[in-house]
């Protein structure tokens, strides 16, 4: 197995996450979350991607809202069957051979879930594991129960509704993680024992975790050829984009031709277009160990690959001029911290049309010097519209950094002094920024 995949994939054995039926993430990422975060109800898409604050050791989380009476769980009109979630999952894992744990062993991870659902771990010789719990027939699946890490194992804790906070139930000793999906009627359970197989664990994600979006998003994948996680073997790009406010990661497998074709361009694009580390190339280990060539130049190749295979768009702030309009928008929410559940979503939006307010937009984003990402939250969408029809899409951090995003990974900043005068432009939407502090 390829060494930098292997790495890759031990790290990722110490991935908390949780997942809810009908609840999405809006920033995919391999990064860690605390227990303190996943028990407050924070997407893990928008401040987890760097944190270096995760516990070790720690799980998942994740919580599902009980049917009302007289109705049926959610998806209850198609049946689960043990056999079709494994046969899904392990065809996004074709390099690995799985096989049957023995029941006993299975059993011992879900202790407390085997009387209502049906446990099955599977394994492969490289060290690579996994456990599926499938409601049983007839059964009920669980209420209102959350999984979170207590130091370095997995603690079920369930909602009581009369004294308001949440009760231990139990403890599974022998986990690292526990994903809950399509309404607590199918269960992924990470033993530590073995490394998490991540292509099939995201692929587990997306289709019981995400709602109606996630399936769609996985497919999407499929069609594009793209991975959640670096190939076994061969070379590959690592492609990361922000899109509507939402950070992907996605590896894009090569062929020896694409490879080559790469290597040998002398085309190299400059990397403040692709925000440094938004594209990386990484050889095959035949080419690496022949001592060819290494890691490193961006080509056009590469950059084409990625604009087809990833949608990546690259911009630069010398496109902005000659603006009509400027629509900032962004996707608000509040959670009810008791149930760990989101209570209200809705998206606030501010025009700018005036062409004086324009022209101060235009010279504050046009002058903008290129920038690193740092740890912000960009989740505010930033739509220009130009004279000539064309609509520029800039993403904006909505805490108090003084940075943006152009295309899909371009970083600028426009400096601390022209952003606080960006947010006086737009003085409704600003009160939902950390900028809001430092105008009072």
């Amino acid at each position: 197995m390829n060494m930098k995949k292997w790495f890759f994939l031990l790290c990722l054995c110490l991935v908390l996450a949780g997942c809810s039926a009908g609840a999405g993430v809006d920033r995919v990422h391999n990064g860690a979350v605390s227990a303190e975060d996943a028990m407050a109800g924070k997407e893990e898409a928008e401040t987890a991607a760097h944190a270096e604050n995760a516990e070790a050791g720690a799980g998942g989380q994740g919580t599902a809202e009980p049917a009302s009476e007289g109705e049926e769980p959610a998806g209850s009109l198609q049946p689960i069957h043990t056999e079709d979630v494994i046969s899904f999952l392990e065809k996004f894992e074709p390099e690995l051979t799985f096989t049957s744990m023995e029941q006993e062993e299975a059993e011992s991870y879900g202790e407390l879930l085997k009387d209502r659902y049906e446990i099955t771990g599977r394994k492969t010789k490289e060290g690579f594991g996994y456990v599926t719990a499938v409601l049983k027939d007839g059964r009920e699946p669980l209420g209102n129960w959350a999984f979170v890490g207590v130091d370095d194992f997995i603690v079920a804790e369930e909602w009581n509704d009369k004294n308001q906070n949440f009760e231990k139930v139990g403890t599974f000793p022998e986990l690292t993680a526990v994903y809950q999906g399509d309404g607590n009627r199918v269960l992924y359970l990470q033993p530590q024992d073995y490394v998490m197989p991540d292509e099939l664990q995201q692929a587990f994600y997306y289709q019981y975790c995400s709602g109606t979006e996630g399936p769609l998003r996985l497919q999407d994948m499929v069609d594009r050829g793209v991975r959640f996680s670096p190939p076994d073997n061969g070379a590959y790009l690592s492609v990361e984009r922000f899109e509507d406010g939402n950070y992907y990661i996605e590896y894009v497998p090569l062929t020896a031709e694409e490879e080559r074709e790469i290597i040998e361009s002398d085309e190299v694009i400059d990397p403040v277009l692709y925000g440094n580390y938004g594209i990386q190339f990484y050889v095959s280990e035949d080419t690496y160990e022949k001592g060819e060539i290494q890691e490193g130049r961006i080509t056009e190749p590469a950059l084409a690959i990625a604009e087809e295979r990833c949608r990546f768009q690259t911009e630069d702030p010398s496109e902005i001029h000659d603006l009509v309009k400027a629509e900032l928008k962004m996707k608000l929410r509040e959670y009810d911290s008791g149930r760990n559940v989101i209570s209200k979503e809705w998206e606030e939006s501010e025009t700018l049309s005036s062409p004086a307010d324009l022209e101060v937009l235009e010279t504050i984003l046009a002058s903008s010097e290129p920038a690193y990402e740092g740890e912000c939250p960009y989740t505010a969408i930033l739509t220009l519209t130009r004279k000539d029809g064309r609509e520029i899409v800039l993403q904006l951090a909505s805490d108090s950094c003084d940075g943006f995003i152009m295309g899909s990974h371009g970083f600028y900043s426009p400096g601390m002094e022209k952003t606080k005068r960006f947010w006086e432009l737009f003085p409704i939407m600003r009160e939902n920024t950390g900028w809001a502090e430092k105008q009072s």
